[in-house]
């Protein structure tokens, strides 16, 4: 499979979700989501619609390590780092980490975003707490605090199963906020968005050909 098609190709596949972080100091509550619509209402950044009302903010950063690779379906867990950064001079609070992604066939077009786990690292049990897939919607991980210039990291890991044939998937993280001025989410330099292509199982995994320095 071409991976430059298949970046093309995920726009299609990218509202399926979204990613995020860990508490500075605790595991994230997996059991909150944006499942239903009573949720939905409750959240200060979502409409009636049901569509964000979040604007960008230059005091907030996210970004998503190891963003592109290759993963050979049923070979076992890949790990990813999600970061969240304060570079204002000031405290940001109630901070909401969102996770979530998506696999789509590559020739038959099918959506096999159910055979996509991803899960959590809990530091203080250093237990893995596996992630409710939010199949076209979003997990919401629990909110913490940033001092001035203090930043996050919190590991997290994904599988694919061996039922899936080439196909390409995301990851997609974003980190927001609410305070007086209205709804914020942190600017991400990788466009909240980190892709990888499934290989079929028994064939060789390798590094993407991101084709830098191509036009």
């Amino acid at each position: 499979m071409n991976f430059r098609r298949a970046i093309a190709t995920a726009a299609v596949i990218a509202p399926l979700g979204l990613l995020s972080a860990a508490t500075a100091k605790e595991m994230p509550d997996t059991r909150k989501s944006e499942g239903t619509s009573a949720e939905a209402a409750r959240e200060p950044c979502i409409d009636k619609n049901g569509k964000s009302t979040a604007r960008l903010t230059s005091d907030l950063e996210s970004e998503t390590s190891g963003p592109r690779f290759i993963i050979v379906a049923g070979s076992g867990w890949q790990e990813f780092t999600f970061h969240v950064r304060n570079r204002s001079d000031h405290g940001i609070e109630n901070i909401q980490p969102l996770i979530g992604g998506g696999v789509r066939g590559w020739e038959d077009d099918n959506d096999y975003s159910h055979h996509l786990t991803v899960q959590a690292f809990d530091r203080t049990t250093g237990a893995w707490t596996t992630l409710t897939h939010p199949k076209g919607g979003v997990s919401t991980l629990t909110a913490f605090s940033l001092g001035p210039g203090q930043s996050v990291s919190h590991r997290f890991r994904l599988r694919v199963s061996g039922n899936v044939p080439e196909a390409v998937g995301h990851i997609t993280g974003k980190a927001r906020f609410a305070d007086k001025h209205g709804c914020r989410q942190a600017d991400d330099p990788g466009e909240s968005i980190s892709m990888f292509e499934v290989r079929p199982t028994g064939t060789e995994p390798g590094r993407i050909d991101t084709g830098s320095g191509a036009s």
